[in-house]
């Protein structure tokens, strides 16, 4: 008997089945839209990376674009202007391939990937492991003769799906 004569109730009290599985599954629907949302962050910073690096390579196209401008502007007036862009696969106005280390002309295959050297940690077309980026250098000039729309875009392929990055400049005969 308990304090003044009452019948003591039992005080420990268990949880039942159903609360358990209750638990268990609000648990299990936790950590299942946990791993979702952390598989779903892994899989976007890969092309997060890739989208960076697009950039940087079509923005790298552009600056070869104006140093192979600036170089050769130093021919002299019109003739110099109109030299940067010209190249033996074609006509001045099309599609192009260029490298960072080279600003002697075009070149007509743009349709090829771009190569990775780790050890200068450059990318190029002559030495190095096959990336999935390729680069395009759009050249338009324009009707004034003294103008040119420059696009350069970088594609690529990541789990079955196209990507491109565009970025595009105007470079004038400023000699």
């Amino acid at each position: 008997m308990g304090f003044f004569g009452r019948k003591k109730k039992n005080s420990r009290r268990g949880f039942t089945l159903f609360e358990v599985i209750v638990g268990i599954y609000i648990i299990l629907i936790s950590l299942a839209g946990s791993l979702t949302l952390i598989t779903y962050v892994l899989a976007n910073s890969s092309a997060s990376v890739n989208r960076v690096i697009a950039a940087n390579l079509a923005q790298e196209g552009l600056e070869v674009m104006r140093n192979m401008r600036d170089l050769t502007s130093d021919v002299g007036g019109q003739m110099g202007w109109n030299y940067w862009f010209t190249c033996n696969c074609g006509p001045s106005d099309g599609d192009w391939r260029v490298q960072y280390n080279d600003t002697a002309g075009l070149s007509c295959d743009w349709d090829r990937f771009l190569l990775f050297d780790y050890s200068s940690g450059l990318y190029q077309y002559q030495t190095g492991e096959e990336t999935p980026f390729k680069r395009k250098i759009h050249v338009q000039r324009l009707a004034s003769g003294v103008e040119a729309i420059v696009t350069a875009e970088v594609f690529w392929t990541e789990k079955d799906r196209n990507y491109s990055v565009k970025a595009d400049s105007r470079l004038w005969n400023w000699k």
